[in-house]
């Protein structure tokens, strides 16, 4: 016969246990009133009870859905544990990201507060400011910005603005130029690291901030990749901001190869429909500062 590890006092008699320590006294259930009574548990293999810190649990229908509860609420608990442990091994690799790609000191001084606002870019201001105050909402939407015109005008300081906002309230946030961020990849070539798990990072990033979109001559490989990232952020609904000096068309154009136009249409495509559009179209503030 197999002896049980935990039983009453009655239970331990009759199986002629040898019973030590203190045994508590029976309790009512605050319920239904029905006695509780203490519960052993037996010492290893040995025919001993020493430990009385158990007690029955009652079997009323309140007693049996307050236990329920507590249940959910203790999985609730362990489930948010897990995914506040999960955010922050995720945060420290973007943050990881965004120091190695030396944008930190490049964009450490263009905050909202050392953007200079004048009648022309009053509005620009307001909506990416109105963009970091709102992030929750419009991430939960999809929505993104793109900020087109011509160079000089601000858009990545408001870009930037908006990355440092959001990660001053702990969202992570990668931001780069298309030949930084992919050039992360062949660094991890490099390094034998896993170019997928840094291609994660860009899709599944509460926010990527691509820069000066279309300023550089894209190849295939740097075609495809853009692809991967923008459409498996389009599918899962999950925002881009993107800064560039071209239109629609120009982009596209600019990010078309000799032998695929396709791919280019795609990705601008998705770009119009996911982000809202602030125009910054006026003189260079470089050449008029």
């Amino acid at each position: 016969m197999e002896l049980p590890t935990y039983v009453t006092l009655d239970e331990a008699k009759e199986l002629k246990f040898e019973i030590i320590g203190t045994i508590p006294e029976s309790i009512p259930c605050v319920h239904c009133g029905r006695e509780l009574k203490p519960i052993g548990r037996r010492s290893g293999f040995k025919r001993i009870v020493s430990d009385w810190s158990r007690r029955q649990e009652c079997d009323c229908e309140t007693a049996v859905l307050e236990r329920q509860k507590k249940a959910l609420e203790a999985d609730k608990i362990e489930r948010e544990n897990a995914e506040a442990e999960r955010r922050a091994e995720f945060q420290a690799k973007v943050k990881k990201l965004f120091n190695q790609s030396k944008l930190g000191a490049r964009f450490q001084n263009r905050t909202f507060e050392m953007y200079r606002i004048d009648e022309k870019n009053k509005s620009a201001f307001e909506a990416a400011k109105g963009y970091a105050d709102e992030f929750e909402t419009l991430k939960k939407q999809g929505t993104g910005l793109i900020f087109t015109g011509t160079k000089g005008t601000g858009k990545t300081h408001l870009a930037a603005a908006i990355t440092i906002d959001l990660i001053h309230q702990g969202i992570p946030v990668i931001m780069g130029t298309l030949i930084s961020l992919l050039g992360m990849l062949k660094q991890a070539y490099q390094e034998k690291q896993s170019e997928q798990e840094i291609i994660d990072l860009y899709c599944k990033v509460d926010l990527l901030v691509i820069d000066d979109l279309g300023k550089e001559k894209v190849t295939e490989w740097v075609l495809e990749k853009l692809y991967l990232i923008i459409n498996s952020r389009y599918e899962n609904n999950l925002p881009v901001i993107i800064t560039t000096n071209s239109d629609i068309d120009g982009l596209t154009a600019k990010l078309s190869t000799e032998r695929n136009s396709d791919t280019a249409e795609a990705i601008t495509s998705r770009l119009w429909e996911m982000c809202l559009g602030v125009e910054m179209d006026w003189e260079d503030y470089r050449k008029t500062h």
